[in-house]
């Protein structure tokens, strides 16, 4: 479920913005990832009477397989191999491939995210905003105005989440009591108070540009 409105921000509880451990994003290319095979390129160089270590000998050794277990990686790629893995983690979790994510990474070593990005991800999309509040600083949000910042896009989908549900009065109670002292922006507070008036939740949800709860 998309987090509307533009301006505080938004997010995303089904479809969720691409993150990276560390903060880190992900790198994209229009241009086609060059490999080449060990083998092919053994042959080009043993034609041009140069010389390469036999293929058997490049292993690469990932930090979730034992030593006594090395992958052989039989592609070179001008991208580092945690860069490549990382793309891959990202494309299967969008795709919805999650047990082969979750081969991967335990396969690779390589996580998509820390486990405290991880954990904040996870609590948003259960709808836990009690502990996505209390779990802001430990994904890196520490000034007071990204505190606001986000707080307010927290308040504001238990706003939109009430009135779905047809809670008018706990929506209501949240627009009054905590919304309210979060922004400055009047044009904004009357944009949700107007949401009240939305007779059904489908009329809320695009009166919102809002995909819903689930």
């Amino acid at each position: 479920m998309t987090l509307p409105l533009n301006g505080s921000g938004g997010g995303s509880r089904s479809r969720s913005p691409r993150m990276e451990g560390n903060g880190a994003s992900s790198s994209t290319t229009n241009g086609n990832v060059v490999g080449m095979s060990l083998r092919s390129a053994t042959s080009a160089t043993a034609a041009e009477g140069g010389s390469v270590e036999d293929s058997s000998s490049q292993l690469w050794r990932y930090p979730g397989l034992r030593k006594e277990a090395p992958r052989q990686c039989l592609r070179q790629s001008h991208f580092g191999e945690e860069q490549v893995v990382r793309l891959m983690l990202q494309e299967l979790r969008d795709r919805g491939f999650t047990d082969s994510y979750k081969l991967l990474q335990s396969e690779s070593g390589f996580t998509l995210e820390d486990e405290p990005v991880a954990r904040f991800r996870s609590n948003v999309l259960s709808g836990k905003w009690p502990e996505v509040e209390g779990a802001l600083s430990s994904i890196g949000i520490d000034a007071l105005e990204d505190v606001t910042a986000a707080q307010f896009i927290i308040k504001q989908q238990q706003f939109l989440e009430q009135l779905e549900a047809r809670q008018l009065k706990q929506a209501l109670l949240i627009l009054q009591n905590e919304l309210i002292v979060l922004t400055n922006d009047v044009t904004k507070l009357h944009r949700l108070s107007s949401l009240l008036m939305c007779p059904t939740s489908a009329d809320l949800r695009t009166a919102a540009e809002w995909d819903g709860r689930e």
